[in-house]
């Protein structure tokens, strides 16, 4: 099983800040690679945002996701509820429990790394 895993996105709601202006293109091209490589698993640990529980961040990481199955773990940025609203999209943990799997579901033993 091949794994990528990324953290500390910290993305920030848009551009219009210089000194964080890089932040989202950078990460968009490491998702555009993770996309070419089709990993058996993305694995993203918090925190997702820049500015504490931002939903417009969240969106743009979710919009950018490569089509292979993505665990996200939420960090203290992060407001896991509005991570949850993308159930059907984002496979989720936020009490070591729960998994929504996104992209192939063809990945048997995905639950028992989880």
């Amino acid at each position: 099983m091949r794994i990528h895993q990324i953290t500390d996105l910290h993305v920030p709601d848009d551009d219009s800040d210089e000194s964080f202006a890089h932040v989202r293109e950078n990460i968009k091209r490491q998702l555009q690679f993770i996309e070419s490589e089709q990993p058996d698993l993305l694995v993203i640990s918090g925190d997702l945002t820049m500015k504490d529980r931002s939903e417009v961040s969240c969106r743009w990481v979710e919009s950018n996701l490569p089509h292979v199955p993505v665990v996200v773990i939420p960090g203290n940025h992060d407001d896991p509820a509005i991570i949850s609203n993308k159930r059907d999209r984002v496979c989720l943990r936020t009490q070591h429990m729960d998994c929504y799997p996104r992209g192939p579901t063809n990945l048997p033993h995905l639950r028992q790394v989880l």
